[in-house]
Formats: C-alpha cells, structure tokens, sequence
C-alpha cells in the first residue's frame, strides 16, 4: 500500500547513449480524483433517474472536472538523455509538455529541497535549473541524480 502512495523514481538504461529517468505520479492524487470522479457518475444517474436537473448538471460537472483531473495527475513526468541526439528532453507528466535542451548545456543534477520535500533539477551552463516534477518526497531521487552525473561525467559534489 505504501509503494501505492509514493513510488520511487526509476532509472532506466537503454545501452551507453541513453539514460531515462522517470518520476511516477503520486497515485494517491489520481485515485482520490477518481473517487470523486465515481461521486459525479452516481449523482448524474440519481439526477437522469429522480429527474432532478440540478442534481444531474452537479454529477456531470464533477464526473467531467474530477476525471479530467485525474488523467491529468496520472500521468508520470520523464527525462531522456540522449548522447546520439545530444539532446535533454524533459516531460511534465501533469502538464502534458515536453521542453528539450542541448546535453552539452547540462552541468549536472541534484536534488533541491523545501520544507521536507524534494525535487530533481538539472543545472545548465547559463544557471538556468530545470526541474522534474514538482517537489515530493519520492525515494530515489539522489540516486537519479548519481545516476545522471555518471552518465554526464559529472562530479556528484556539486553545491
């Protein structure tokens, strides 16, 4: 049940050029979307059935917004290193967006924190941090983080 509220960060190996990092969604987020998402389907049948309009718009407007919702924060946030491509590309799970950044450009990665939570950054040559994902306390972000530094040749012991 534990691994259902807070999955740990995986780092995946495709040979010597690529690296992926993927950040799974906190299921608890999605579920209880899901939850309330069930809540509208059941108040749209009472309102299609009892024939009380308010009831059934309420049950639609919550179905809609609550799955909605749910699809959303399903979905979990990735990066891809690329040594072929040269290439970063970084996809925001929640968002649905991908930002892609030269590899040559990357530093290296660390793990910020804030208030008992963490998130995975990679530091660019211009300072510029591209975070993945929001802060959490997600296990394996440090070893991610090694991880990455391994593939870029970076030092771990950046500030």
């Amino acid at each position: 049940m534990v691994s259902l509220l807070a999955a740990e960060f995986q780092v995946q190996r495709f040979g010597d050029s690529r690296l992926m990092i993927v950040n799974p969604p906190v299921l608890w987020v999605s579920i209880t979307c899901y939850v309330f998402a069930g809540i509208g389907l059941l108040l749209l049948l009472n309102g299609l059935m009892a024939r009380n309009r308010s009831t059934g718009i309420l049950g639609a407007v919550l179905l809609a917004a609550c799955g909605f919702l749910g699809w959303t924060t399903s979905v979990p946030s990735t990066a891809l290193l690329d040594k072929d491509a040269g290439l970063l590309q970084v996809h925001i799970g929640w968002a649905h967006a991908t930002s892609t950044y030269p590899l040559d450009q990357v530093k290296y990665a660390t793990v910020e924190s804030s208030t008992a939570a963490y998130r995975l950054v990679f530091v660019l040559d211009d300072g510029h941090r591209v975070g993945l994902g929001a802060y959490s306390d997600q296990q394996g972000q440090p070893e991610a983080a090694h991880a990455i530094n391994q593939f870029l040749g970076a030092d771990d012991t950046q500030p």
